[in-house]
């Protein structure tokens, strides 16, 4: 059996965190969620298992790390990894510039998630 592909999610409010990750696994089943409640946390798991990970979506404003520094560290490293901030501040440029491939300003719908999505997991 192969081993399924990686979704990333870091989020300090549970209620979005746990949203987001029931609607990747529902919407792209092929693919496993894990998620952090902080950036170090995240920053930390990117390093030691990005196997198979194919994809990070962050909050930007989190306890330990914002997710800009997390992206900074990590895009260049791991350039094969699709990274995306999500925030409620308009951080589009900086987001960019620090190597996302997409920013999601919140709040956003379930649809604007999924279609967002759709244009990084197959």
């Amino acid at each position: 059996m192969c081993k399924k592909n990686l979704v990333y999610i870091a989020e300090d409010q549970n209620s979005l965190r746990s949203l987001v990750s029931e609607v990747i696994q529902e919407t792209f089943q092929d693919y496993s969620v894990n998620s952090f409640d902080n950036g170090a946390s995240l920053y930390k798991n990117i390093l030691k298992n990005n196997h198979n990970l194919e994809l990070v979506l962050t909050d930007n404003n989190m306890p330990l790390m914002d997710g800009i520094e997390v992206i900074e560290k990590c895009s260049k490293l791991y350039p094969e990894i699709d990274f995306l901030l999500m925030s409620g501040n308009t951080l589009y440029t900086k987001a960019i510039n620090a190597g996302a491939k997409e920013f999601l300003k919140k709040p956003f719908s379930v649809e604007d998630l999924i279609q967002t999505l759709n244009k990084y997991l197959d």
